[in-house]
Order: C-alpha cells, then sequence, then structure tokens
C-alpha cells in the first residue's frame, strides 16, 4: 500500500509538471480510450554468441505495444527483432544469427492478456507486427488521423508505460512541439527527460487525434534511473501517414524468404562532394556516385556502372551535397511503387539517360536457411548478398557461412568461427548449404579420426582440422 501511495505522488508530481503551458489547452476527453488500447508486449529474446547451439538461454524483455485493429494487429518498435531483413539497408546488424521473439504475451489494462505471434517488421519506420492469436474481447483499436498539420509550439500528448520498477503503468505527458526535420522523412521532435519502457508510445494532437509514435531510442541499456532521468532528450515523433499503408498491409516475415516488397537498384553509393565535383569539373553537388554493383541486379542488367553519378530517379531530383542523400535517395527508390523507372547520370562528363526494372530487394543473411550441426557445435547458412558486400568478397565464391560457434563445443576448439566461410570439406569443394550436408553426413558416416575444413576468413584462406570423437559419431 504505501508503494503505491508514493507511486501516485510521483505520477501526481509528473502529470503537474508537464501541464499544458497554454491554460486554454485541455486534455482530450477521449484519452481513456487511448490509454486502453496501449499495451505491454512480452517476449523473450534468445541469446545469440558462443551459447549452447540447442537449449539455449533467453531474456524475457518488455516493450511497449498499440492495438491497431480490431482483428487483433499490435504495432510495436522493431526492438523485439531488431536486425535487417534485406541487404538494401544502410547497416550491417550483428556477425552471429539473430532468432526470433518466443513466448510472445500482450497485456491490456483490464489484465487481459493474450498470446500472439511476430508477424513481421519494416525497416525505415522500424516498426514491427504482432498478431493476436485468438483475439476476443479486446479493448477498442487505435485509428490514426493523417491529414494534420503541425508547428513549432504546438501541444502535442504522449501516452507511453513506465518501467517494471512502476508495474508498467501508463503515464500521459503534455509537451509542446520543439523542432521538426524534413528529411528523409517528416518528423516531430520534443524535448523530454522522460524514462519510459520503450519506443512505441502513441502521440495525439490537441483535439484527441491519434497522430504518429514515438520511434526514437529512449531505454535504459545499463545506465542508472537516476542518471537517465535526470538527462534531457531529443526524441522524434513519426507520423502515421508514414505507417498508415502498414498498418492495412503489414509486412509479414513468412512471405519474405525470397526478398523483401522493398524495390531495389542492387548498388552500394557515396555521397558527391565538393571537391569531387570539382575534380570531375562538375558544376553543381547534386548526386550521388556508384561505387559498387551488384551482379545481376537491376542496376547491372540496365548498364550503369562504378563511377556513375546518379542525378534523379524519375522526377525525383537530389539537391546540394546533404550528407542525408544517401538515406533519401535509399528511402525513395525502397518505396517506389512503380518498377520501370527513368535514372539519369553523368558518366566521364556526359549526361545520360536509362529505364531500370527494378526487383524485390533479395533477403539477408538474417533469413537464410541454417543448418545445425549439434554433434559439432555449430551451425552453417547459405551465402547472401549481404555478406558478399559486407565481408567484400568476390559475389562468384561459393560455400556456406558459418552462423553460430557453440563454445567449448568441438568446432570451437578446433579454431572454427562466426564468419568463416567453408569452402571444402576434406577437399571436396561446396556450392551451397545442400551439398554441405549431404558431404558431410557422407563423411561422418566413415567415422573419421579429422574433418578437414578449407576457410576463407578475412579474405584469407586456411585448413581448419576437426577431431571427431567416436561417441559424437554414435550420438
Amino acid at each position: 500500500m504505501f508503494k503505491k501511495i508514493i507511486f501516485l505522488i510521483i505520477i501526481l508530481f509528473i502529470s503537474i509538471n508537464n501541464l499544458p503551458a497554454n491554460p486554454e489547452i485541455s486534455w482530450p476527453d477521449n484519452i481513456n480510450n487511448f490509454i486502453n488500447g496501449t499495451c505491454i508486449v512480452e517476449f523473450y529474446e534468445p541469446q545469440n554468441g558462443n551459447s549452447e547451439i540447442k537449449d539455449r538461454s533467453r531474456i524475457k524483455k518488455y516493450l511497449t505495444g498499440l492495438l491497431v485493429s480490431k482483428t487483433g494487429l499490435i504495432l510495436t518498435t522493431d526492438e523485439i527483432y531488431p536486425v535487417n531483413l534485406d541487404i538494401s539497408s544502410s547497416s550491417f546488424y550483428f556477425h552471429q544469427s539473430q532468432h526470433l521473439p518466443e513466448d510472445i504475451t500482450v497485456e491490456f489494462e483490464n489484465d487481459q492478456k493474450f498470446k500472439a505471434t511476430f508477424l513481421g517488421k519494416d525497416e525505415e519506420t522500424k516498426i514491427a507486427f504482432l498478431k493476436i492469436d485468438k483475439p476476443k474481447d479486446l479493448p477498442q483499436h487505435i485509428s490514426f488521423k493523417t491529414e494534420t498539420s503541425f508547428k513549432i509550439g504546438q501541444s502535442i500528448f504522449l501516452i507511453e508505460r513506465l518501467g517494471e520498477k512502476y508495474d508498467f503503468e501508463p503515464i500521459v505527458n503534455s509537451e509542446n512541439i520543439n523542432s521538426t526535420i524534413e528529411k528523409p522523412r517528416k518528423k516531430l521532435l520534443i524535448n523530454s527527460n522522460l524514462n519510459v519502457l520503450s519506443n512505441g508510445g502513441l502521440v495525439l494532437d490537441a483535439g484527441g487525434n491519434a497522430v504518429g509514435i514515438i520511434q526514437n531510442n529512449r531505454q535504459n541499456y545499463g545506465y542508472s534511473e537516476e542518471i537517465m532521468e535526470s538527462q534531457s532528450t531529443i526524441i522524434e515523433i513519426l507520423l502515421a501517414s508514414d505507417f498508415e499503408k502498414l498498418i492495412a498491409n503489414p509486412p509479414i516475415l513468412s512471405k519474405m524468404k525470397n526478398g523483401t516488397r522493398k524495390s531495389w537498384l542492387g548498388i552500394q553509393m557515396q555521397v558527391l562532394t565538393k571537391d569531387m565535383a570539382k575534380y570531375w569539373g562538375m558544376e553543381n553537388t547534386s548526386g550521388i556516385i556508384i561505387n559498387k554493383i551488384v551482379p545481376d541486379s537491376p542496376s547491372e542488367n540496365a548498364g550503369l556502372e562504378i563511377g556513375d553519378i546518379i542525378l534523379s530517379i524519375n522526377d525525383f531530383h537530389l539537391t546540394g551535397d546533404d550528407k542525408k542523400n544517401l538515406d533519401i535517395f535509399r528511402n525513395h527508390v525502397r518505396n517506389l511503387n512503380e518498377k520501370d523507372v527513368k535514372i539519369t547520370y553523368i558518366r566521364e562528363g556526359k549526361t545520360y539517360s536509362t529505364n531500370v526494372f527494378l526487383r524485390s530487394a533479395p533477403k539477408s543473411r538474417f533469413l537464410a536457411e541454417e543448418k545445425i550441426i549439434e554433434d559439432l557445435g555449430f551451425s552453417v547458412k547459405e551465402l547472401t548478398q549481404d555478406i558478399f558486400l559486407n565481408y567484400d568478397i568476390d559475389f562468384d565464391t561459393e560455400g556456406v557461412w558459418v552462423s553460430q560457434v557453440e563454445s567449448a563445443g568441438i568446432a570451437s576448439i578446433s579454431g572454427l568461427r562466426i564468419g568463416d566461410l567453408i569452402l571444402e570439406i576434406n577437399s571436396i569443394s561446396i556450392t551451397d548449404l545442400n551439398e554441405f550436408d549431404i558431404h558431410l553426413k557422407n563423411i561422418l558416416e566413415n567415422e573419421p579420426e579429422y574433418i578437414q575444413f578449407f576457410i576463407l576468413r578475412q579474405n584469407k584462406t586456411q585448413f581448419i582440422f576437426l577431431k571427431i570423437l567416436k561417441e559424437t559419431i554414435k550420438s
């Protein structure tokens, strides 16, 4: 009882200190309906790295979620599965495998609990979706308004969840818009020092309309809550116009095995700087340079080459030498609806145009098929194009990629590492995951004392010998 009284005093103090600066602005009458539509997402994250291949450890985690359909669709942050699902993303997240969240539970204000399944995520908006397995008697779902305008100083309301310390209670906070950013997509910025459970909180305008979600990272990563609460943080608000189509047609992970829904050119790029433009005798710096082209990609098939400077795609033109041009261009391409586009570019001082037929972005290694060899303590995956790009190896390289190595297992003791590319087994070339599986089984049937792996590590080849125990083969 004493703890609850202290908690209520803290919440009252926070609320009083965050009342709208303009006394004429009142809190929305329908705010309780939105609170009921927020939920706690509880899930287990399997641990990565040199852990057990079988029966690996798990960590329980919590996130904020929003009920966005009467059929039980839950919107949450991609922190539930933060990896890149295709190769067109600009970052390279983790070297190991990342396993899907397990045992997901969604809990609402009235203590209703539902089992849920992870559906998929969107790379650009950093939004993930869950589906309640058996939706029944759900609270009123949240509908977003997209036809809105905002200006600096305007009042908005944030509905979020506190952390476990405060029993995940909802908290409503009034803020004013401090700034806005326009590129690569429009976001509202506010200054806040409130330490909450996670991203994914709901944003209302002064009229009580749901208009967006809180996106940027505000979680406590090992710092004390006293430190976190004493620091102001600029938080970003993603507007509903950027994710309304995702709610109507959420990404489904099971449909991404051969690629995602995002359009893809198949290039790596860098910003055209003023010095580069001057060197090439260009009058302006409105462009990006192609510095790598994926074989058999839309760009290669259209005749684009390394060193070409892209100026525009259809009617979309890059401006200036803005460092954000890469993200702006990538975001624009990924969200193009039309597949047949015209790209204008400069090559050796002359301007050309060519038609490019875009394709879906290939899957990343996180969606690649995996083979677990429990007895030897490691697992391998098929090679995907992000492996070629990020490890800077030839695109015609054949083999399999080591995705997990169990600590103190046979593979680990023998020197095998995560990220190694296995090119041969006992001098037999490996082209893909299926061949690896067949050859390894045949070799183990002969009860060898050693297995020889010929691998590629950091662009250098070497041999590794796995000493095989008799009891391992018999198991």
